[in-house]
């Protein structure tokens, strides 16, 4: 009774956390696009695009999506082999583990994929521990991989430490039940008394030569310690063989050397197996892995460990949504459920390519796997302070849109349009993006200067060329004869319709800016923010303008102005 009811009420929390966290895929608003689509339009958009993916040509890609990203996890082997391995062995062992439970639960009922189940039979006795096994040998995995990677972002929070203790009750105490049932002379006792005698005890054993012999038996070939050891004689041990087969004990009795694992286990507790099974060790630890399963089954959609569920929705997902044949509805639904499908694997910004400026800036927010967390708690109403919000804001726009963490996300998170998101909730909070505050605080300088010169600034004196301190490949921009050559290979640039309109100055024009000292023109331009800094602009000059180089140098020196500029207006409130 107390089995059945622990284990509804952890279903019930398990419903309850599943309800919760479908509320949030449906509530959460992230980008400008969301803040118009409520809750009911976005269920009623989830459910008819989930049926137009169904009932069309796009089930073979959703068909196709689940046996390659889903259960053969394609995506992590292309990546990283030793990493697929341990997702294999955690992930497929703990479900196996899960459906041989669910054996138990059910007993010797048939089922579709065995007549007969007995939990301590062959071959469950094996599968149970090479299962076990699975799990281990992919949590090591995951402490080697940790601990190997140096660019990998080690963050646990307490809510992963909860999981991982739960995670490892489980286990451990999985292994030491069975270990000490293997030992346990209670457990032979009951089966002697229902199977051969209900009259016998352990204790008379003397007085019947016939249970004397089984327990010889069992002594020498199932492990079990009794409290007085039995001298097995050649004689006695085949007598107890034919009682074994007699009573027909291995119809429900495999050797436990089959559960290599606790078998190991039970060698080692063998001095003190007496003392346990009195003290009923037994028991208490087959509570305390139930109970254990069940509070993880309860914490699991509050838990990081919600990946297992989310990740392959997002999958399926992105397989078969396009940007341009889905609703702003749905869109704004995906991005809710890509905070909780992604995985803290740090693969993101691993390969991130700005990743090196946290190193300078030590601000966690510029790698991506930190930002969906800062991004999560912006999305739930959670209020964050000045600093945070500035840091989001600085990590958000410190991104190069090189797309590097969306192709390599195993998740398949479409993480360039998260960035894009946050940007356009940051500028919402008051924190636009940099190209604006630069230019902002540039014409506020220019404005100053130009009041206290008595006339133009020649191009030759423009303090622009000792200000910015650009390197030697950066002062290359004199070369350009505006041929527009960087303009046309650039991706960025044909990425937009109206590019002029969208990114203020071309890259050709920017550097003509430079040349005539149009500070101000080129300084706030958002091309220079939105450029990818993948060097075809460079590469194809014929005058051998280093134009990535430039534009990298010209993003420094706003990003520089802007933040001292920002630091002097704190220091004089501070004053105030």
């Amino acid at each position: 009774m107390f089995f059945t009811i622990t284990l509804y009420i952890a279903l019930l929390i398990f419903v309850i956390g599943l309800v919760y966290k479908l509320t949030r895929w449906l509530s959460y608003k992230i980008g400008d696009t969301a803040r118009a689509s409520e809750a009911g339009n976005r269920f009623g958009n989830a459910v008819k695009g989930l049926l137009g993916a169904v009932f069309s040509a796009r089930i073979i890609t959703l068909v196709k999506s689940f046996f390659v990203d889903v259960i053969f996890q394609w995506r992590i082997l292309k990546e990283d082999p030793l990493r697929w391995i341990m997702h294999i062995c955690i992930f497929a062992g703990f479900f196996l583990l899960f459906f041989i439970h669910a054996l138990d639960y059910n007993n010797a009922q048939a089922s579709p994929f065995f007549s007969v189940y007995y939990s301590t039979l062959n071959p469950y006795l094996f599968l149970r521990n090479l299962f076990g096994l699975m799990v281990v040998a992919g949590v090591g995995i995951a402490i080697y991989r940790r601990v190997k990677i140096r660019k990998m972002r080690r963050t646990t929070s307490r809510m992963d430490w909860y999981a991982v203790v739960i995670l490892a009750v489980i286990m451990v105490s999985g292994f030491f039940l069975e270990a000490t049932k293997i030992v346990s002379y209670q457990r032979f006792q009951d089966m002697a008394q229902e199977y051969i005698d209900p009259g016998v005890e352990i204790a008379n054993y003397q007085d019947d030569e016939d249970l004397k012999a089984l327990m010889a038996y069992w002594q020498q070939n199932y492990n079990v310690v009794f409290p007085a050891h039995i001298e097995a004689t050649g004689e006695l041990l085949e007598r107890g063989r034919e009682m074994n087969e007699e009573n027909q004990c291995q119809q429900c009795h495999s050797r436990p050397q089959w559960a290599f694992l606790s078998y190991g286990v039970s060698d080692i507790i063998h001095p003190v197996a007496v003392g346990l099974t009195r003290a009923g060790v037994a028991t208490g630890l087959w509570y305390i892995h139930f109970l254990a399963c069940f509070m993880g089954l309860a914490y699991l959609p509050f838990s990081k460990f919600f990946h297992i569920f989310s990740t392959p929705v997002s999958l399926l997902t992105n397989a078969v949504m396009g940007k341009q044949e889905s609703t702003p509805a749905n869109i704004a639904t995906r991005r809710a459920m890509e905070l909780d499908a992604c995985m803290h694997c740090s693969t993101c910004s691993v390969r991130c390519s700005v990743s090196q400026i946290f190193d300078m800036l030590h601000n966690s927010s510029i790698l991506p796997s930190e930002k969906l967390i800062a991004l999560k708690s912006l999305a739930s109403g959670e209020k964050l302070s000045a600093e945070e919000l500035r840091e989001m804001a600085e990590g958000a726009h410190i991104c190069t849109s090189c797309r590097r963490c969306t192709d390599v996300c195993p998740a398949g998170i479409n993480l360039q349009d998260l960035w894009f998101s946050i940007r356009e909730d940051l500028e919402r909070l008051g924190h636009p993006q940099p190209f604006i505050l630069a230019r902002e605080t540039i014409t506020k300088e220019s404005a100053e200067k130009a009041a206290k010169s008595s006339g133009p600034i020649r191009p030759d004196e423009d303090p622009l060329r000792q200000s910015l301190n650009l390197s030697i490949q950066a002062s290359t921009f004199s070369n350009c004869f505006e041929c527009q050559t960087c303009t046309n290979v650039c991706p960025v640039v044909a990425n937009f319709d109206n590019p002029r309109r969208e990114l203020g100055l071309l890259p050709h024009q920017i550097m003509h800016s430079l040349g005539l000292g149009l500070r101000n023109d080129a300084l706030s331009s958002r091309m220079v923010w939105d450029c990818v800094t993948c060097y075809q602009c460079q590469e194809h000059c014929p005058q051998g303008v280093q134009v990535a180089d430039v534009l990298y140098e010209l993003r420094n020196f706003s990003y520089e102005t802007v933040h001292n500029n920002s630091a002097d207006s704190d220091r004089k409130k501070a004053t105030v």
